[in-house]
């Protein structure tokens, strides 16, 4: 659901670990996108030295699979549309950042240009159950920046009839990771681990 890239201390291991998968379809991030276009002027400090030490690290191989990634994935299983994206754009398609995730009329308006029974989004790294109103709305939460010491994704079970989303968590060692931030020195790594850990 995007943004597999910075915020940790090993974004290229991750990467080549991710390209590895079969049938994994991957999408465009906000983060995956100053990767392959720049970082914005109104980034932080400490964040312009986290980025700018990733994209020190990338090689082409990485830039040209990141380059490859859609912004929106759609399918249709048993008549039902179903929509993947990391947050919405505008018509001219530019990002449109702030997901108002707790409003479910708020919500409906900033997905109006999407046409689906299901949208399942990220952007915002936080976990909830989906809204139904005149379609669904998911967030799975983040596999990666949690403030608890577990991982968080969702196994989406289709049948004929109906679509069941199973949340997982899975208890990580938060400890060594955070270790993992100090022993490679991470740039940034303070402000990082204060909001997303």
């Amino acid at each position: 659901m995007g943004d597999t890239i910075d915020i940790g201390p090993y974004p290229i291991e991750t990467l080549d670990y991710l390209k590895t998968l079969d049938n994994c379809e991957m999408i465009m991030g906000n983060h995956e996108y100053y990767k392959i276009t720049k970082i914005p002027d109104d980034v932080g400090e400490e964040e312009f030295k986290h980025q700018s030490w990733v994209n020190g690290l990338l090689k082409d191989k990485h830039l040209n699979w990141l380059k490859l990634f859609p912004k929106i994935i759609t399918k249709e299983i048993y008549g039902k549309k179903l929509c993947f994206l990391h947050n919405n754009y505008d018509d001219n398609g530019n990002e449109l950042i702030n997901i108002p995730y707790k409003n479910i009329v708020e919500l409906e308006f900033y997905f109006k240009n999407i046409n689906a029974d299901y949208i399942f989004f990220g952007h915002t790294h936080i976990k909830h159950l989906s809204y139904r109103n005149k379609r669904d709305y998911c967030n799975p939460g983040s596999a990666g920046c949690t403030k608890t010491n577990d991982t968080q994704f969702m196994i989406l079970n289709i049948e004929k009839n109906e679509i069941n989303m199973e949340y997982i968590n899975i208890e990580y060692n938060k400890k060594q990771l955070l270790n993992e931030y100090e022993s490679k020195n991470v740039p940034g790594k303070e402000e990082i681990i204060n909001i997303f850990y």
